[in-house]
């Protein structure tokens, strides 16, 4: 599921930054990301922090996973609600 919750919240964020009015708030990597950007981002910070965190300080537990993947649908829902709201928008245009 986590791994599912990460690839919905590149999806979400790459289709709602299709549209004008929407911005990325991550300031990493400025206001318009690339789908690539969003990956390498995931890919880097999250490989080696799950890696250093089972191998150096014990056994990610259920329940950090749980928690994890709650705080992972609230970004993704929100991201769905950004998108809705955008096409919706009559001053909101898609730009590509």
């Amino acid at each position: 599921m986590f791994y599912v919750l990460q690839g919905l919240d590149v999806y979400t964020t790459d289709i709602a930054l299709q549209y004008s009015c929407i911005e990325e708030v991550n300031p990493i990597f400025g206001k318009s990301p690339t789908a690539k950007d969003l990956i390498l981002l995931k890919v880097i910070l999250l490989g080696p922090g799950l890696y250093y965190s089972n191998k150096y300080e014990g056994i990610i537990t259920d329940a950090d996973l749980a928690a994890s993947n709650y705080l992972m649908t609230a970004v993704v829902a929100n991201n769905f609600d950004v998108w809705s709201d955008a096409k919706h928008l009559s001053t909101c245009s898609k730009i590509r």
